[in-house]
Order: C-alpha cells, then sequence, then structure tokens
C-alpha cells in the first residue's frame, strides 16, 4: 500500500507508473479504498497478471500494473488485460512478446 502511494507522491502529472503487485491488491475488497484511491489519480492502461512462483520465494500470483498519472483519469477507462501462462510447453519470453504485440495494437485502437 505504502509503495503505492508513494509510486503516485512522486510520479509527475503524465508521468509512467509501472508496479509488481500482489494479485490481492487488485482483488482484495478490503482495499478497494486503495483501488479507488490509485483510479481517480491515474489512467490504467494494462494490468498483467503473472503465473504463481515467477519470483523465488514469492508464494502469491503477482500482477504487473502499468498507469499514467492524470490530474483528471477518465471516468470509464479502457484496460488491456492479459494472463502469462506457465507450464512445460510455455515459453515465458515468447509469451511477453506477444503479450506485448497484442497491447500494441490494443493502444493503437
Amino acid at each position: 500500500v505504502l509503495f503505492i502511494q508513494r509510486a503516485l507522491r512522486l510520479a509527475k502529472d503524465n508521468g509512467k507508473i509501472c508496479l509488481i503487485v500482489p494479485d490481492g491488491t487488485l482483488a482484495n475488497i478490503e482495499l478497494k479504498y486503495l483501488r479507488d484511491y490509485f483510479f481517480e489519480r491515474c489512467e490504467v492502461k494494462a494490468i498483467f497478471s503473472l503465473p504463481r512462483g515467477i519470483f523465488p520465494n514469492v508464494p502469491s500470483k503477482m500482477s504487473i500494473l502499468y498507469a499514467i498519472k492524470k490530474k483528471k483519469p477518465p471516468k470509464r477507462q479502457k484496460i488491456f488485460m492479459a494472463g502469462v501462462e506457465t507450464g512445460a510447453h510455455y515459453n515465458i519470453e515468447t509469451e511477453l512478446e506477444e503479450i506485448y504485440e497484442k497491447y500494441q495494437k490494443f493502444k493503437s485502437k
């Protein structure tokens, strides 16, 4: 929670914010106040869900949160959402490249 608040304070208007956060930060009902605080100050561009165990010794699922700080973000925001798969037949680098290509197409719409 404090890192998110600090990132918002340090970012300039129209500055980009990219954070790796636990999935609970985005889904936990008890942290709704934090999401509201963030959405009132940022235009969220993308959320990328990462697989469990992507970081050694971190058991929880994580997500990448990408946003731009705005004085007046839009009330309704189009957010690109994607998830990275894991397993024997998945290559994380290839998956991230594919997600990036899809994000570029989404962004240009």
